[in-house]
């Protein structure tokens, strides 16, 4: 019986790639891609449509090329994980697997953190101004008191916790 996610994952050990770019000290991004000839693009996007998501492009620079990306983010990275680990066949591919998972785990880890920190402040920021304005102050007289932008404090003050 043929199963699609085991070939696929075939498909990725043999063709694909994981690799992390940094973008500055504080930021990396976790990129999954797979480049073939133009005649396995039918295979491309059965991986997009099994993995939710990605893209799928030929460049005019290499017509014979096409390349599918799925950039790694927050929203999808357990599915990705979930998926290599339960798929990817014992190889090379996944010893270098195992080395971008633990970068991957550990920067999203670190970006769920930063993400609950801005979102604390935020809430203190949105009880603090409601407060102000509820005291009788405009949105503008707040912005002057505590150097906000006007666009900022709306941005705080239109969000509710």
């Amino acid at each position: 019986m043929f199963n699609v996610n085991s070939f696929i994952a075939g498909f990725i050990a043999g063709e694909g790639c994981f690799y992390f770019t940094m973008k500055s000290e504080r930021y990396c991004y976790f990129v999954f891609v797979v480049e073939v000839h133009e005649r396995d693009l039918k295979v491309l996007h059965l991986i997009k449509e099994t993995l939710g998501g990605g893209y799928v492009r030929q460049y005019p620079s290499r017509p014979h090329i096409a390349r599918y990306n799925m950039v790694i983010g927050i929203k999808n990275y357990k599915g990705i994980i979930q998926f290599f680990d339960t798929y990817l066949p014992i190889s090379y591919k996944k010893t270098q697997y195992e080395v971008w998972k633990s970068k991957l785990i550990s920067e999203m880890g670190n970006r769920e953190n930063r993400a609950e920190k801005q979102l604390q402040i935020r809430l203190k920021k949105w009880k603090n101004i409601n407060e102000l304005h509820n005291d009788g102050l405009t949105y503008a007289e707040i912005g002057r008191r505590c150097g906000f932008t006007r666009q900022h404090i709306q941005n705080v003050a239109t969000c509710s916790p």
